[in-house]
């Protein structure tokens, strides 16, 4: 049985808030393909787009997105697994 997306960004966001960081789910009104979670720490600030491992799609707002964010210098990923998730994370901490 493969796992959701919804089931890795909650693992992800469980160890997170156990490690300190704040991880809001931000809505930005009449814009699509925003990441799905900004998560906040010791003055760091990382968005992830969470995707599920297998035949999760980038769709072409969430690329968009994604790079609008990263060319202002922020940190802006895409994670498909709750692995991957928690060590992008430890590598911000």
């Amino acid at each position: 049985m493969q796992i959701l997306e919804i089931e890795v960004e909650s693992l992800v966001i469980a160890w997170a808030e156990d490690h300190g960081w704040l991880c809001p789910k931000l809505q930005w009104l009449n814009q699509t393909g925003w990441p799905d979670r900004t998560f906040l720490k010791n003055g760091k600030v990382v968005w992830i787009e969470f995707k599920r491992p297998k035949k999760g799609r980038r769709e072409p707002k969430q690329i968009y997105w994604n790079g609008r964010i990263r060319r202002q210098g922020c940190n802006a990923h895409f994670v498909k697994t709750v692995e991957e998730g928690i060590e992008l994370l430890k590598s911000y901490e």
